[in-house]
């Protein structure tokens, strides 16, 4: 029996760690998660992105953010108004291009839940009465 008979064995817990391809969020904290995506083609790397999502977001209880795919992200938020923060605080830009965020409901599957749209705050200034 060689080395590599060694790093096979799967019944010592110590030599071989294996991962788990779903993502595992306790039920206490699935309430505060959000679904998220960067609108670029670019694609980020996760130290880039979660180094600055949490710059961005700047939770106080503390963030995990998981990559789902390429484009989309979860954001489990520790604290409610960490969440309530994130939300509140659109529109969000992340190296210039728009950070869509939005909630996921118990039971609803990230892949599935709609990022095409965007909450946007207008002023406008100097309008005549009569335009309204």
């Amino acid at each position: 029996m060689g080395k590599l008979d060694k790093i096979l064995n799967f019944f010592e817990e110590r030599e071989v760690q294996l991962s788990r391809l779903e993502t595992y969020i306790p039920n206490e904290s699935r309430r505060h998660v959000l679904v998220g995506k960067v609108v670029s083609s670019r694609i980020y790397s996760f130290v880039v992105l979660k180094a600055n999502l949490a710059w961005l977001l700047q939770p106080i209880k503390g963030l995990d953010i998981e990559v789902i795919d390429n484009s989309r992200f979860l954001l489990v938020f520790q604290h409610p108004f960490d969440k309530k923060n994130a939300m509140e605080g659109n529109p969000l830009l992340l190296d210039k291009h728009a950070l869509i965020l939005n909630e996921l409901m118990d039971g609803e599957d990230s892949r599935s839940v709609s990022l095409s749209w965007m909450q946007i705050v207008i002023c406008v200034e100097n309008i005549s009465y009569s335009y309204l």
